[in-house]
């Protein structure tokens, strides 16, 4: 039933309330008890007055209607007990009459009539029925007022119960939708195509059951640095895996403390309108997990990743929902489930090179609970990107230690120098701010900048919410995008270089010891030659053992190299189809 207009619905609890304490059923039930109890007062009242005009019926002619009268009072006025009073009065009164013979006798008359009739009897016996029908009246009221007010309920706010239920169906759609998307999420297989998985465990079996093998058998210094950037290749292999499209991008980390407005900002990039916001905007909208969005040729649509690869598409309208709120209603925390949420929209082509991230706060204070924290994820997701867009609630007034601190640690892990500027500030909800509060925050935080020695490509005043830029120190927002847009994105063809690299270095050093040991297997040569007379033959007898041992141990280095490069070829095969796979998904975006 569609709400009346201009009348606010109710929530369930109020139309609970309202109806609690009615029960229909048992209220139909208790009616006609009453009505029954009602019914066996009326009967012993009836009685009652029955007795009492038997009584008035002996009387003289005269006086029947004066008794009648009486009678019908007492009736009418059951539970005044004075009524009976009254009627005793009144018989005895008759001796009016001027006729003191007929007085006598009229009073005999009446006396021996009214002989079987008690007063107290009567009066005892309508002070009960009184008694009766006083609680059945009482009861037969409230009865009628629950009546009553349930038919006012169903008059007044059977709109409002319409409406709490209404509430209530939605709610419990809602607690079936989270709870299927759930379920899909936990139980998503990785769906990239088996060639995506084909490669990456084919690299993964050589590496940790022939590479391993081959490390046994030889006498490489620098296996352990050799199989750790193996290991790396795979675990980038492993990240690319999970989401290949991002692979040939810019990724542009926006990040900051907790509530400082990323994803609103976000929202007013991908937007011109605050209508069509696609990141959770509420009251203090917060990210609970990495969220990637980026420019693709194909229909708008967000994928929802599980740790294991595999992915979910869901409506926007869920996406609304995955929040750190998400948690305190459902109690449910997202990030233990989800690894990445990828949005791809047609609204960026503009930057069709870059990838954002909407990182979740570091300063979250729901963290306090313990497992895997805001700032480690948001780091993580730091820690990826080649370019950074640090926001800052201008109410803070300040760029904070841990903020540069967290700033730096970007600048350390990416390798950049101060000319490199990947990072810009964007000082957000300038519009909370009067005009020299705002050009006073600007010039605070560009002070910290220079004196902290960050590279900043620019520093700039803006409100996520009206959409709008009010100032910067350095260059504009747009041409920091221009110049993330037009980078050279990090390729993923080396991979194979990094393979290619571990295996030149063991193809080198076995060649070196090949080398080594052919000069030595030289030298002793000669000196065997050397050492012909009869008392040297103890000596001759160890040179040829040596020299055999040398010989050994060239031919065992030629055969770990030539088993190297057949292990290297195996690998780099691996590598190829795993960068093919992935570069037909990019030219298909």
């Amino acid at each position: 039933m569609a709400q009346t207009p201009n009348r606010e619905a109710v929530p369930w609890e109020k139309a609970e309330r309202l109806l609690q304490d009615f029960d229909r059923r048992e209220q139909e039930q208790r009616q006609r008890g009453l009505e029954t109890a009602l019914a066996e007062a009326s009967a012993s009242s009836g009685e009652a007055v029955r007795k009492i005009q038997s009584a008035s019926g002996a009387l003289g002619e005269g006086d029947l209607l004066e008794v009648a009268d009486a009678g019908t009072v007492a009736f009418a006025q059951i539970g005044k007990f004075e009524a009976i009073i009254k009627f005793i009065r009144t018989v005895t009164s008759l001796g009016r009459a001027n006729d003191r013979k007929a007085q006598v006798m009229r009073w005999n008359r009446a006396r021996l009539l009214l002989r079987d009739f008690d007063r107290q009897a009567q009066e005892d016996e309508l002070r009960k029925v009184g008694i009766a029908f006083g609680a059945a009246k009482d009861a037969l009221g409230d009865v009628q007022a629950q009546i009553q007010s349930a038919r006012t309920l169903a008059e007044s706010d059977l709109l409002d119960v319409a409406d709490a239920g209404n509430e209530a169906a939605k709610r419990l759609r809602k607690l079936q939708a989270i709870t299927k998307l759930i379920g899909d999420i936990t139980s998503a297989k990785y769906g990239l195509g088996a060639g995506f998985d084909a490669h990456y465990q084919e690299f993964e079996r050589l590496l940790n059951s022939e590479y391993k093998q081959l490390a046994l058998e030889d006498d490489y210094p620098a296996e352990a640095d050799a199989y750790a950037k193996l290991d790396e290749v795979l675990e980038r292999m492993g990240e690319i895996r999970l989401a290949p499209r991002l692979a040939s991008r810019n990724i542009c980390a926006v990040a900051g403390g907790f509530s400082s407005g990323k994803s609103s900002f976000l929202n007013s990039l991908i937007s011109e309108l605050d209508t069509d916001d696609l990141l959770p905007t509420r009251v203090t909208p917060t990210t609970s997990i990495p969220t990637f969005i980026f420019n693709i040729k194909d229909a708008e649509s967000v994928n929802v990743f599980n740790h294991g690869g595999g992915s979910v598409k869901v409506d926007r309208d869920v996406l609304q929902e995955m929040t750190h709120d998400f948690k305190g209603e459902y109690r449910i925390e997202l990030k233990r489930l989800v690894a990445r949420v990828s949005i791809y929209t047609q609204k960026l082509e503009k930057w069709s090179n870059v990838a954002f991230i909407d990182t979740p706060g570091y300063t979250n204070p729901e963290d306090a609970g313990g497992g895997t924290s805001d700032e480690e994820i948001a780091l993580r997701s730091i820690h990826q990107s080649q370019f950074l867009v640090w926001l800052v609630d201008c109410g803070r007034g300040t760029l904070v230690e841990r903020d540069v601190q967290l700033i730096r640690m970007f600048l350390r892990q990416r390798g950049f120098s101060n000319d490199d500027q990947m990072i810009y500030l964007v000082l957000n909800k300038a519009e909370k701010l009067r005009e020299e509060q705002r050009e006073s925050v600007l010039k605070q935080v560009s002070e910290v900048v220079q004196k902290q020695d960050i590279p900043c490509f620019g520093v700039a005043l803006y409100s996520a919410h009206q959409r709008e830029w009010y100032g910067s120190e350095g260059r504009p927002f747009d041409e920091f995008l221009e110049k993330v847009n037009e980078a050279e994105a990090v390729s993923i063809e080396t991979l194979r270089e990094d393979v290619e690299q571990v295996f030149a270095r063991y193809a080198e050093y076995h060649a070196d010891e090949r080398k080594r040991l052919r000069r030595t297997l030289g030298l002793m040569n000669r000196l065997s030659l050397a050492g012909s007379a009869p008392e040297s033959s103890n000596l001759e007898q160890g040179l040829n053992e040596y020299q055999s041992r040398l010989k050994t141990e060239i031919e065992n280095h030629k055969k770990w190299a030539e088993r190297g490069d057949v292990l290297k070829d195996k690998l780099l095969r691996s590598v190829d189809g795993f960068v093919e796979e992935v570069n037909s998904m990019r030219d298909s975006s």
